[in-house]
């Protein structure tokens, strides 16, 4: 059996996990039945995170154009917070 370092990179993922499960938490004990996130189009690991969060594309989409002309192309995502 090898053993893996755990590296400053899991270590973000971890807390990034627990911050999202604290944010769903007190979701919940405010009332949201659901949550609903946009997320940049592009951004694969932003997505497959909410992905592994429980939230799933709605399949709806828009685009923010930035004052330079940049636009940005986003998907939204929801999820229930197992609220009321």
């Amino acid at each position: 059996m090898s053993v893996r370092q755990a590296t400053p990179s899991d270590a973000q993922a971890m807390a990034a996990v627990h911050v999202a499960a604290a944010a769903m938490d007190a979701l919940r004990k405010q009332g949201f039945s659901e949550v609903v996130l946009w997320v940049l189009k592009e951004n694969e690991r932003a997505r497959v995170f909410y992905e592994a969060q429980g939230f799933e594309a709605d399949g709806a989409a828009r685009v923010e154009v930035l004052r330079d002309g940049t636009e940005l192309h986003e998907v939204r995502y929801r999820r229930s917070s197992g609220g009321r």
